[in-house]
């Protein structure tokens, strides 16, 4: 692939995207639903880590432009606090109600002694997230010629690391053997295959969407149903709020839940009704073309929306998973509980809607109309 238009393909992706910061500051809020002023409706702030509002969260965002949360009776704000911590510290604080809960903080965090304040009641994103792939001219057909090889990699020290030091060691391969380069969730990791700066790389599911955006080529060598199954993404908040705000706690998980089943019946719509909630900045390009780049972009991810056991059951936590978080990250002799993390109380009346009838809504959904 010519290495200037890959260049140039990048640099419109992350303009019309936006997948880690741009547009929106964040402040989102039932106002933008068209549901008027929000009179009568019970106010609940969504706390995320991400540094801006980004396309991984359109099944949460959209509900809202949609009116489920109004259906609810919730006027939802949502925040980007930029971390982890903050989320936590939101939640403890009580200026968030709801969360995102990110199993390998949680677990860490709680391997350290150290309270955590929410509890996962809803998994909006299933896992896994990732795909390992190579060059599409690459000789390389199986993880064991790895040894030796320079990969890709998001992030150091999570779970991104976990996974691929799991994968190498279940194929005889040596982790020290091999060369991690940090890359993170853009592109760049694409380039550097294109450039033959890697030999592999284990990228998310969205990033494997932008690498389609821009046109870089690539080959899987191995995608998440070949991966271990962690890294999934939850709605969490504490005890106490659940149990003095049952009502609102559903409401807020079955509107996801809806806007979930609305988005996977009509990529386009979910993309155009994000871009309606942030236009991006300055992209160049027309609205036609920025939604079908959020439909390529969120399409493995919206993959991982409904549950790969239980399909009928949106939301349901399966106990193993939080086995296997404890596990990959080294500290069952100090989390003896995964059960702690997590609660299935209300997910029987969450999943209480017409999915069918949120379907044809979703497929008799104009766009622009």
């Amino acid at each position: 692939m010519n290495k200037s238009r890959v260049a140039g393909a990048v640099i419109a992706v992350v303009a019309s995207v936006c997948l880690t910061g741009c547009g929106s500051s964040g402040g989102g809020s039932g106002d933008e639903s068209g549901g008027g002023s929000g009179k009568g409706l019970t106010e609940i702030t969504f706390s995320t880590a991400a540094k801006a509002p980004t396309p991984l969260f359109e099944n949460i965002y959209i509900a809202d432009k949609l009116g489920y949360y109004k259906e609810a009776g919730l006027k939802a704000n949502f925040v980007n606090t930029g971390a982890n911590a903050a989320v936590t510290s939101q939640l403890s604080q009580g200026s968030a109600q709801v969360g995102v809960g990110v199993p390998n903080f949680q677990v860490v965090t709680a391997s350290k002694g150290e309270e955590l304040p929410g509890v996962n009641y809803f998994e909006y994103t299933y896992p896994s997230k990732w795909y390992l792939v190579v060059p599409p001219n690459s000789n390389i057909t199986d993880v064991s010629s790895l040894a030796g090889k320079r990969i890709g990699i998001t992030s150091r020290g999570t779970a991104d690391e976990q996974v691929l030091t799991s994968v190498l060691k279940d194929n005889g391969v040596d982790p020290s053997s091999v060369q991690l380069q940090v890359v993170g969730e853009t592109t760049a990791g694409g380039l550097a295959l294109d450039q033959g700066q890697l030999d592999a790389s284990l990228i998310w599911d969205t990033t494997r969407g932008l690498y389609d955006v821009s046109g870089i080529g690539y080959k899987v060598l191995l995608g998440p149903k070949d991966l271990p199954k962690v890294g999934g993404f939850y709605i969490q908040a504490t005890p106490q709020w659940l149990k003095a705000h049952k009502d609102e706690a559903v409401g807020f998980a079955q509107a996801i839940a809806k806007a979930s089943v609305f988005a996977l019946a009509n990529p386009e719509a979910a993309a155009s009704l994000y871009l309606d909630m942030y236009p991006t900045a300055a992209s160049g390009k027309s609205k036609q073309q920025q939604i079908d780049d959020i439909v390529k972009t969120v399409k493995y991810r919206a993959q991982r929306w409904v549950p790969y056991q239980d399909p009928d059951k949106m939301g349901y936590i399966q106990p193993q998973e939080w086995q296997n978080e404890v596990e990959f990250a080294g500290v069952t002799d100090k989390v003896s509980d995964p059960s702690q993390f997590y609660t299935n109380d209300l997910i029987t009346q969450i999943n209480d809607f017409d999915k069918s009838a949120i379907e044809k809504q979703a497929k008799d959904y104009k766009v622009g109309g």
